[in-house]
């Protein structure tokens, strides 16, 4: 019988670097279809602004003039830029559970998917406040709906990041 090591579940010795980056996805996909579906319900915004803002990270200011049309190579960059961020943003909060002061959580499912979720509180300051230093058309996205997608996010991925970390120990214990 294996036991467990430290913070990690029997089998699991190391941060799960692939299953963070599935979670990383199943997070990012969460986030998308709370901005697709949620956001234009909630507060009236175009599909489309999400699309824009995003965009223009990497192709700056000139893709926020048509906000309210289909753009497809924004719509692209966007997605790229999303996903990016999604793979980077599930990596740090594998690295967070696995490590430190999160050993209480010992991969119980309501504890680490609440960790999620701060983490996704955090992550809605980070990118609506600090990063609207560069970025400053984020600012006009600061509402309670883009909190909540981003909770989501946080919430998805962690909760994603925990099973997959489960499998794996339970399949390396068989």
């Amino acid at each position: 019988m294996t036991q467990s090591i430290g913070t990690f579940p029997a089998g699991v010795r190391s941060i799960a670097w692939r299953s963070a980056v599935a979670a990383g996805l199943i997070g990012g996909v969460a986030y998308l279809l709370m901005q697709a579906l949620w956001t234009p319900l909630r507060t009236g915004e175009n599909l489309w602004t999400w699309v824009h803002t995003s965009g223009a990270i990497v192709l700056g200011s000139g893709a926020l003039q048509a906000r309210d049309t289909f753009d497809l190579p924004v719509l692209i960059v966007a997605l790229l830029v999303h996903f990016a961020l999604a793979l980077a943003y599930g990596a740090v909060l594998a690295v967070l559970l696995t490590r430190g002061d999160t050993a209480a959580l010992r991969w119980r499912l309501a504890p680490t998917t609440a960790a999620g979720a701060l983490f996704g509180l955090a992550l809605y300051a980070l990118n609506y406040y600090v990063f609207t230093l560069w970025f400053p058309w984020f600012a006009e996205l600061r509402h309670g709906v883009t909190i909540f997608n981003n909770v989501v996010f946080g919430a998805a991925t962690a909760f994603a990041y925990a099973q997959l970390v489960r499998a794996r120990g339970a399949s390396a214990r068989r």
